[in-house]
């Protein structure tokens, strides 16, 4: 939850951090999912509409996909009119598009933790806001970047609440969480999700900008969600 108090944060750094999540039952069809992959661009266009109006808590399970370019990856121009219509602008990181399984580590953590939303929220603005590479600044950090990437230690560690030794073990090669993030792949698969960005809502699942952001406009008028074609 973003806005911690001093007194929170300091529980925080004392070592205590989220609690672990109860598991959902994906296999439910009514439970609502939004899937989302940090290396890509529609992430940006989609996180801040879908935090609108398929929020978590209780109003769906976040999940972290590691998946191939989507269709505005694949097409810079037609992401930037986009981008435009829903009145962003994009900065693109050097390396687009390159996995950033650090990043996504993370984000199962995150996930875990109840706080998939903001983090994703907050990363996907880093890349395509800012032009940085979160698999970067999802690294263990050299105390000469520590100035440049308070930002990010402030989100995690502040904003999040999420304990930061806790998020440096996690993006480790065969880490927990990396071993989580394919079990939440494995999990999609199983019901037929197996590329981001993709939601299920009232058990239909809808994959990519183009086919989520009608979705948007029908359950927010005054969102601008008109997708190009």
């Amino acid at each position: 939850m973003l806005g911690h108090t001093a007194q929170d944060r300091a529980m925080t750094y004392s070592g205590s951090s989220r609690p672990l999540s109860e598991p959902p039952d994906w296999s439910d069809p009514r439970v609502p999912l939004v899937v989302l992959d940090l290396a890509s661009v529609e992430t940006y266009l989609l996180v801040h509409l879908l935090s609108r109006t398929i929020s978590e808590p209780g109003g769906a399970v976040w999940c972290p996909l590691e998946s191939g370019p989507a269709e505005l990856d694949r097409d810079r121009s037609r992401a930037e009119r986009q981008a435009a219509e829903l009145d962003f602008s994009v900065k693109w990181p050097r390396a687009h598009w390159r996995p950033v399984p650090r990043a996504m580590r993370v984000a199962a953590l995150a996930m875990a933790r109840g706080c998939a939303e903001p983090y994703i929220r907050t990363m996907s603005r880093m890349a395509f806001a800012a032009a940085m590479d979160v698999n970067e600044v999802s690294a263990p950090i050299q105390p000469e970047r520590c100035r440049e990437l308070d930002g990010y230690y402030v989100a995690v560690d502040e904003d999040l609440g999420l304990d930061g030794t806790e998020v440096t073990l996690a993006t480790q090669d065969s880490s927990e969480w990396d071993l989580r993030l394919k079990s939440v792949a494995a999990e999609l698969a199983a019901i037929g999700v197996t590329s981001a960005p993709a939601i299920r809502r009232d058990g239909e699942i809808r994959v990519g900008a183009s086919a989520i952001l009608p979705l948007l406009a029908e359950l927010d008028a005054c969102l601008p969600c008109r997708p190009l074609t």
